[in-house]
């Protein structure tokens, strides 16, 4: 049997032998954080993606209530285009949490959508989002470095 000064002796020789430096533990720690980020950046994309086509699924489905206007959609889908702005779900229902705003950047720059008194930078692509969006009108414009659009509206109404 091994007095515990022997078993220490032991311990630290064969630490010794491994030949391990002092940032191999901060190394680990930064790839592991790295390879999360990465997988769920490749998670993200492939539910907005997912989203954006029931979005725009959903945009196409709106349909007339008699005289009652438009079955609200369920995510606002918005694009900023060169020169302009379109909003494809003219009526969208917000949750307690928020509206699910869905937004595509064809200029080729960062744009800043202005959504009502939020805000969301967008670069060019797509991009999804959650917005605390006041029940009722709002303006809707992407505003670049080579200028503002012309706003449009959006209704917001409450999800039943």
């Amino acid at each position: 049997m091994l007095s515990e000064h022997e078993l220490r002796e032991r311990l630290a020789g064969a630490a010794a032998n491994i030949g391990d430096d002092d940032q191999r533990a901060p190394r680990a720690i930064r790839n592991a954080q790295r390879r999360r980020k990465q997988q769920r950046h490749r998670a993200g994309t492939g539910l907005a993606v997912a989203v954006s086509a029931v979005a725009i699924a959903g945009a196409v489905v709106i349909t007339r209530e008699g005289d009652h206007g438009v079955t609200p959609a369920s995510a606002a889908v918005i694009s900023c285009d060169p020169g302009r702005t379109v909003a494809h779900t003219p009526v969208v229902a917000s949750s307690p949490y928020g509206t699910v705003v869905t937004i595509t950047n064809t200029t080729g720059l960062s744009v800043r959508v202005l959504l009502g008194r939020e805000f969301a930078v967008v670069p060019p692509g797509l991009s999804e989002g959650q917005y605390l969006l006041g029940s009722g009108e709002q303006a809707v414009q992407c505003v670049s470095d080579a200028g503002a659009t012309p706003a449009v509206a959006m209704s917001v109404v409450p999800a039943t």
